[in-house]
């Protein structure tokens, strides 16, 4: 499976559960997410909040079920970095390896 078999959606709150329970996912598995617990479904909205004004996706499979998410947010509040982002990604591991996060990169136009 290629990243051709995958789809790209806005982040919105009917995503809210799966971006959760992957962000949950490394944050037992890895240090990737820096927190030492979970976090519950009210943590969404700190996403969509870090995110506002900035492009938000989510990764579906082929089963139309969400594999991975992620977005940019301001690098710094200085006025002469607003031209720099910040992107953060999480990809399940079973999808990791096939160019998901570079497609990511790739797609500044389309990720609204």
């Amino acid at each position: 499976m290629g990243k051709t078999d995958f789809t790209f959606e806005k982040m919105s709150e009917g995503h809210r559960e799966a971006v959760i329970d992957i962000f949950n996912y490394f944050v037992r598995q890895s240090d990737a997410a820096y927190l030492e617990n979970a976090v519950d479904y009210d943590f969404f909205d700190q996403f969509l909040k870090m995110s506002r004004g900035y492009p938000a996706l989510v990764v579906k499979n082929h089963a139309r079920q969400v594999t991975g998410f992620g977005f940019m947010r301001p690098h710094h509040l200085a006025d002469s970095m607003k031209r720099a982002a910040e992107l953060t990604y999480f990809i399940l591991p079973e999808d990791t390896g096939k160019g998901l996060g570079s497609a990511m990169l790739e797609r500044p136009g389309k990720w609204e």
